[in-house]
């Protein structure tokens, strides 16, 4: 399950940025702002339930949890040409046709603020 395994690195990250352990421990996380890219889910409200399920038990469970979602954004190597992949995710260049593409946005998983 995909969504699992992001909820649990989601969980991890805020850990890290809090500076303390996974275990409650005085210190509780009450807010966290999280700038999450497109292309890293697929369903966010079960995203959001199993993140509450993991966070359990942590300095994180009760927090409330803000996502910014970055759109998926490529840029081709060869000609430089910046465009949204359509929804079929192409992986060619809409100006030159190449194949030489790099994905600039929407694999982002950021914690932007932590309270």
């Amino acid at each position: 399950m995909h969504e699992m395994a992001l909820a649990r690195d989601i969980l991890r990250k805020i850990v890290e940025a809090a500076g303390v352990g996974y275990e409650v421990s005085g210190k509780r996380v009450a807010y966290v702002k999280v700038q999450l890219g497109a292309s890293r889910f697929t369903h966010m409200e079960e995203l959001k339930e199993l993140l509450t399920e993991v966070s359990k038990g942590t300095i994180v469970e009760g927090a409330k949890i803000e996502f910014v979602i970055s759109p998926v954004k490529s840029a081709c190597a060869d000609c430089g040409t910046e465009f949204k992949p359509g929804k079929k995710m192409s992986f060619a260049c809409e100006k030159c046709g190449s194949s030489n593409i790099q994905l600039t946005s929407g694999n982002e998983l950021v914690i932007k603020e932590i309270r």
